[in-house]
């Protein structure tokens, strides 16, 4: 599991690199749309709504990854759970074969969970595949190829008869269950005991990693639920997935937000990133919103040009990963020569360790990949903060 969160932490950390490009582009993009007149139409209004979804569920993806090492923490927010299976529905109708049967029973009440919508979409998606392959890819070639997909949402209560039947149940009052059952190959109690393991498949390589149904199960973990696996070889599998319920007027809920559109700021802000690519971007992005931006390809770069600038840069956006000095370091620094500076410190990789050691030095982290929205937000959100006693004001906008 420890060389897994390795190898998984170095993907993350080039991938969302790249994304980072894709999703900031886009997201500037949609607001040069909305502000400007470019003769724009519903079409390529719609294309960039589409990349822009690609690219969230490709970081959602990496996400997933890190969680099979435990190497990234999610950012929960309440979400319906009928939006989410309308999603994974979507996708299994548009994707799966025409002998494969999809029925969904959705709970006409609105049920509510906290979760990453991305996440937790992904993680049904991963259950659906392994159906539709049971139904299709893993049956012998003499046999009739598809099935049923049933999918099943409702609510329900934390009884003495639940926790008795599932001893996985644990202390949350209701829960949301979201059942999906296949009338594919089945399998063995053998196979049933070992679905959750990193790389464990009964599928040919062509098919299958034997990562979906691990990544499914980080997920569900992390989001506090369980999985029952209820499974009989010739007659098919039922994924029992339990959530606990989130309250009705949990913060968070509500409508999804607007088009992103970078909010109006002054101030001279310093991006420090090993990356070219996103130090362009960042500068693109900021610029648009009002800012003076310098940029620098290194920590010791930026750190010069921090002391060159005699108190005149109100924030510094500061990548955690560089070669040489890393963005810890060099924050550290630049709180011995300013106690009130204002460090965003950027990464696509977040763990407990990560959080614990740069808690002190930093002001804000800033997850990769970002949008325009995002960033500009989190550096208007730095700036607005209280000076620090005895800091110089290098903070204040110039």
């Amino acid at each position: 599991m420890e060389a897994i969160g390795t190898l998984t932490s170095g993907i993350a950390h080039d991938f969302n690199n790249i994304l980072v490009g894709i999703t900031g582009s886009l997201s500037l993009l949609q607001g040069i749309m909305a502000t400007e007149s470019l003769g724009q139409t519903a079409e390529a209004t719609e294309c960039v709504d589409t990349a822009l979804q690609a690219a969230a569920r490709a970081a959602a993806m990496i996400k997933q990854l890190l969680a099979i090492g435990r190497r990234q923490e999610m950012e929960l927010t309440v979400v319906d759970v009928n939006a989410c299976l309308r999603n994974v529905e979507a996708l299994c109708r548009n994707g799966f074969p025409k002998s494969v049967v999809i029925e969904f029973g959705r709970t006409e009440e609105r049920v509510r969970v906290r979760a990453e919508p991305s996440r937790l979409e992904q993680a049904l998606l991963n259950v659906c595949l392994n159906a539709m392959h049971a139904m299709t890819l893993m049956r012998e070639p003499d046999e009739r190829q598809g099935g049923t997909l049933l999918i099943e949402c409702m609510r329900v209560e934390n009884s003495a008869e639940l926790r008795k039947s599932v001893p996985e149940a644990g202390d949350a009052p209701r829960y949301v269950r979201i059942s999906i059952t296949d009338t594919g190959i089945g399998m063995s109690e053998e196979t049933r005991r070992r679905i959750f393991e990193p790389f464990f498949t009964t599928k040919g390589a062509s098919v299958g990693t034997g990562l979906g149904l691990s990544m499914t199960d980080g997920t569900v973990r992390q989001l506090g639920g369980f999985i029952s696996v209820f499974s009989s070889p010739g007659i098919g599998t039922s994924f029992d997935i339990y959530l606990p319920e989130a309250e009705a007027d949990a913060p968070g809920d509500g409508k999804q937000p607007e088009a992103p559109r970078a909010p109006a700021g002054t101030g001279t802000i310093l991006v420090v990133d090993d990356e070219r690519t996103v130090l362009r971007l960042a500068e693109r992005i900021l610029e648009r919103g009002g800012y003076r931006v310098i940029t620098a390809g290194s920590a010791q770069e930026g750190i010069a040009l921090y002391r060159q600038a005699g108190g005149t840069i109100c924030a510094v956006v500061l990548d955690m990963s560089m070669p040489e000095m890393s963005g810890i370091e060099a924050a550290r620094i630049l709180k011995k020569m300013d106690p009130d500076v204002r460090i965003i410190l950027s990464s696509g990789l977040v763990d407990e360790e990560w959080v614990r050691t740069s808690a002190q030095e930093v002001k804000a982290l800033l997850m990769k990949s970002y949008t325009a929205e995002r960033l500009c937000e989190t550096v208007r959100l730095v700036l607005a903060l209280p000076r620090a006693p005895g800091g110089s004001g290098t903070a204040s906008p110039s």
